[in-house]
């Protein structure tokens, strides 16, 4: 009670009980993706999927595609409505900022269209549709004018990447993956040594996909790796397997020296796969060999406990 005869506790209870709808009002209208639970587990599975065609799937394109197929068409078709609602749970799921959650609703928007948004947007152009329905013979030798006219199959290099760009849509596969590793129960060693033999592995696809492409860089004098081995009339498994063993033994230094560069765009893809390359390879094949002492150290002190418990 106050000097005036004001009780002001009771004046607080009253103020409060009058804000507590709005209050709610609030509640109702922050609603978010959910970050945990059955149906968020089965989104990031459901997503992972998707994002492993843009991560393994997309990149052959990239190297082994001259003219999408119907089917491929429809693909995509297929995959710009999967991630137009993905871009719901973008506009809505909570991020982490300085170590802090946040679940505002408008925030979550702003931090969205600031990063991702305009990526996602480019990612629904349809590519392959205007190349599956280009005709080489209506155009001409001025690029310009073949791409107002989206003629990508005069376009092969610029063709090619625009759909590297798309590839950002795959940007979540990695924490989809460790999300599925760790619903499956796995022991965190076993984790990290999957983890590693996948990355080490997607290295030599993208490097090998790489080199495939780079034979194609030179469209005029078709000059290229692929016809000094005489694999232009084999089938694309065989010019697959041609690069990824190319990738394998430049990535490993082993170098046999028998597939070489033969012009300037392959050239430069294997000098930046002996720089770059390497080191990487070299640096995760090293993690890989440490993560399997880890899991040969781990038994090895789980059968010493098992044998002092016996």
């Amino acid at each position: 009670m106050g000097a005036e005869g004001i009780d002001y506790d009771k004046l607080a209870e009253e103020e409060l009980r009058d804000l507590q709808p709005y209050d709610d009002k609030l509640e109702a209208k922050s609603w978010t993706w959910p970050t945990e639970g059955k149906f968020a587990n089965y989104y990031k599975h459901w997503m992972l999927i998707h994002c492993a065609y843009y991560q393994f799937f997309v990149v052959s394109r990239i190297s082994f595609e001259r003219n999408p197929e119907v089917w491929v068409v429809y693909l995509d078709f297929y995959m710009n409505l999967v991630y137009l609602f993905d871009m719901v749970r973008c506009m809505t799921e909570p991020f982490v900022k300085d170590g802090r959650m946040v679940t505002n609703r408008k925030q979550i928007i702003i931090h969205y269209l600031k990063g991702w948004f305009i990526w996602d947007v480019y990612c629904f152009f349809p590519l392959s549709y205007f190349c599956y329905t280009s005709v080489w013979e209506l155009g001409g030798k001025n690029d310009i004018q073949n791409l107002l006219d989206l003629n990508f199959k005069r376009l092969p290099r610029f063709y090619r990447i625009m759909l590297m760009m798309m590839m950002v849509r795959a940007r979540g596969t990695m924490r989809f993956f460790q999300n599925l590793l760790k619903n499956l129960d796995f022991k965190i060693e076993v984790q990290n040594l999957i983890q590693t033999f996948v990355i080490l592995v997607y290295i030599l696809h993208v490097a090998g996909c790489f080199w495939n492409a780079a034979s194609e860089g030179d469209i005029y004098h078709y000059t290229n790796w692929i016809r000094k081995n005489e694999l232009s009339d084999s089938g694309l498994l065989k010019q697959y397997v041609a690069s990824l063993y190319w990738a394998t033994v430049t990535c490993t230094t082993v170098g046999y020296g028998d597939i070489l560069p033969t012009n300037k765009y392959e050239l430069f893809w294997a000098m930046c796969i002996i720089v770059f390359g390497v080191a990487i390879f070299s640096y995760i094949l090293s993690d890989l060999s440490s993560k399997f002492s880890e899991i040969t150290r781990s038994n090895a002190s789980n059968q010493e406990r098992i044998q002092q418990i016996d």
